[in-house]
Formats: C-alpha cells, sequence, structure tokens
C-alpha cells in the first residue's frame, strides 16, 4: 500500500464477519424469507507490499460445510432442513468440495495512504474457487489499517450458476433462491507473529 505499509497479518475471526445472502425468487417470493449465512469455519491472511504499487496478497479459505443459516425467522428445524440442503450435493456438494477459496494478488488502487497508516479504497482482483471451479472475481474494498490492526469491509455479488451451481428451487419454481448471491465482508486483521 503506501510506504512503511507491510508486513503480514491474520484475520481475526471471531472479531470479522462474513455473510452469504441469498433472496428469495419464484410466485412465492414475497412470501419467502432471504438466507444469511455465515460460516463458522475460517480463516485467511494478508500480505502487503509497500515496494510494489498495489502489492497485495490476500487468501481466505471456508469450509463448505461449516456455513451456517442466521435467519432468525426460520425454525431450528427449518434452518437443519435449508443448511442440510445447501451442503449437499445439489448446491455446495461439501463432500466433494469441502474447501470455498478467495486467492487475490493485486489492490487495483483508487486511495491509499501515503505513509504507515490511512484509509485505502480500491478493488482486489482474485480468484475464487466454489463448486470445484475458479473463476476471476473483483472485489471493491475500502479500509484503514495501522501498525496494530487492519480492518477493511467488502462486497460482492456473483451468479451460482457460473460455479456450475443450479439454484435451488421446488415447487414448480414457486419457491426458489435467486441466482445472485452477494457477500458481505467486514475484516479485522492482526500482525502475524513470526512463529504463526
Amino acid at each position: 500500500m503506501g510506504q512503511g505499509v507491510s508486513g503480514e497479518w491474520s484475520i481475526d475471526t471471531a472479531r470479522s464477519r462474513l455473510t452469504v445472502k441469498v433472496l428469495p425468487a419464484g410466485l412465492l417470493a414475497s412470501a419467502l424469507h432471504p438466507h444469511f449465512f455465515q460460516p463458522e469455519s475460517w480463516s485467511g491472511e494478508i500480505a502487503l507490499d509497500p515496494n510494489r504499487p498495489g502489492g497485495v496478497r490476500v487468501e481466505v479459505r471456508i469450509a463448505s460445510d461449516s456455513l451456517r443459516d442466521h435467519q432468525p425467522k426460520l425454525s431450528a428445524k427449518d434452518i437443519a432442513r435449508v443448511e442440510g440442503q445447501t451442503r449437499g450435493a445439489d448446491i455446495l456438494d461439501a463432500a466433494r468440495f469441502p474447501k470455498i477459496l478467495f486467492e487475490a494478488g493485486q489492490l487495483d488502487s483508487a486511495s491509499l495512504p501515503s505513509g504507515a497508516e490511512g484509509d485505502f479504497r480500491g478493488t482486489l482482483a482474485g480468484t475464487l474457487t466454489l463448486h470445484g471451479q475458479s473463476r476471476p472475481v473483483s472485489i471493491p474494498i475500502r479500509g484503514r489499517v495501522t501498525a496494530e490492526r487492519l480492518e477493511a469491509d467488502a462486497s460482492v455479488t456473483f451468479r451460482q450458476s457460473d460455479f456450475g451451481i443450479k439454484p435451488y428451487k421446488t415447487g414448480l419454481g414457486t419457491i426458489a433462491v435467486r441466482d445472485e448471491i452477494t457477500v458481505e465482508i467486514a475484516l479485522v486483521a492482526v500482525p502475524r507473529s513470526p512463529s504463526r
């Protein structure tokens, strides 16, 4: 990023939030609830290179079978059914594809701090691997970096069908979800210790 902003960071998943929003579709869409999936098992690292403009390395890993639906209007039984369908062969197929991976190596900058600390804004150019298929993904991101903490917010929308996933539907399409899903991310990262 800016001169003096460097080093390696680990995402603090306890203080970060990653939410996958899946919206209803079909004839009954107005009566159905959206779904808000959050992973229970995920991790990631960020590395910054002060000597290369836009130099960054980001890797985020998510266990496919750890996504949990946080839709408060559904019963525990309904949530268990939705989560089972999501992990199943027709959607994530977590048994065959246990990991979701995002990797990026470039931050196309719009605004970066000129010193060791400050706000930044840009677009992460990377690759998302989901359901065994990899596709390029660009994620607008903004945040702030200090010597002790890196914070970033981002949101990206993509189509399930681009990754070979057929969006869920039943009842002749009266109950369905949209092909497009949105991932919202609020990251907190801390410097990696030499032993990590």
